[in-house]
């Protein structure tokens, strides 16, 4: 039987991979101490909430 996808963890996903983009295209926005911290806290968290939401649709 086939199981049935969530499109809470679809959305989700979508979001983080968003999230990736945006930080590739951050580093054409100018220098500034405020883009340094928001880069920083984006490249903190957005990457390994998508590995660990990857790795858990995984062993469902």
């Amino acid at each position: 039987m086939a199981s049935s996808r969530d499109p809470w963890f679809d959305n989700a996903k979508m979001a983080l991979v968003t999230l990736v983009v945006v930080g590739h295209a951050w580093v054409v926005l100018p220098d500034s101490t405020t883009n340094d911290h928001l880069y920083d806290f984006l490249y903190a968290w957005h990457m390994p909430a998508f590995v660990f939401l990857t790795g858990y649709l995984s062993q469902r």
